[in-house]
């Protein structure tokens, strides 16, 4: 099954999904042709490079009948089903599910509404973390600093074992600010993978829980 590059999907960001569904809803909810709609995108978007040309060229190559999309063999094939693999599965069943109730516009609607409060709560629950994660990257700048300048320059005027204790202790502080750097760099690598994953998979009772907190 022929799908997205690892790069192709780096470059496609919420706002681009967000803005393409819209888009769609408006093109359903004026009786046009999605098709046709999205064969105009295509060609446009592929003439501006813009992040979703791959995404809609691999899309219209399902909907003509190439092997793709997440249906079941013999299953109904909707955009929503074809869009499986190609943009989260949320947003992709929400889709569907318009689409089998005979309202694909609404499907897109919800699409981009359900996307656009992931962001929402992505915001409200990061947002309050920015001040403190710098500062706290500042301090290990600092006692980077420090451990890399200061430090030798105060060892070449005595030993370390000769000064005060709290000097002592704050040059084995800075003594681990890289192995620090890199331990909280990883920590916070990881820990952004997992909050993206689970907002992605988020009820709404969930998202009332989190932003209530």
């Amino acid at each position: 099954m022929t799908t997205l590059t690892r790069m192709e999907r780096f470059r496609i960001s919420a706002k681009h999904r967000q803005d393409w569904y819209r888009a769609m809803a408006k093109a359903c909810g004026d009786g046009k042709s999605v098709y046709i709609v999205l064969e105009r995108l295509a060609v446009e978007y592929s003439r501006t490079k813009h992040p979703l040309a791959p995404l809609l060229r691999e899309l219209i190559r399902r909907m003509t009948g190439a092997q793709g999309g997440g249906a079941a063999k013999g299953a109904r094939v909707t955009i929503g089903t074809d869009l499986i693999g190609l943009v989260p599965t949320n947003e992709a069943n929400l889709i569907d599910a318009g689409e089998s109730s005979g309202k694909l516009e609404n499907g897109f609607i919800k699409a981009a509404d359900y996307l656009q409060s992931t962001e929402r709560l992505k915001e409200e629950i990061l947002g309050p973390l920015k001040e403190p994660v710098f500062l706290v990257f500042l301090l290990l700048g600092v006692l980077t600093f420090f451990s890399m300048q200061v430090l030798p320059t105060f060892e070449g005027i005595a030993p370390r074992d000769k000064w005060p204790r709290h000097a002592q202790w704050y040059g084995a502080l800075a003594d681990k600010a890289i192995p620090l750097t890199i331990a909280v760099l990883l920590f916070s690598f990881v820990g952004c993978i997992i909050f993206f994953r689970s907002a992605a998979n988020c009820t709404s009772a969930r998202r009332a829980f989190a932003v209530s907190c």
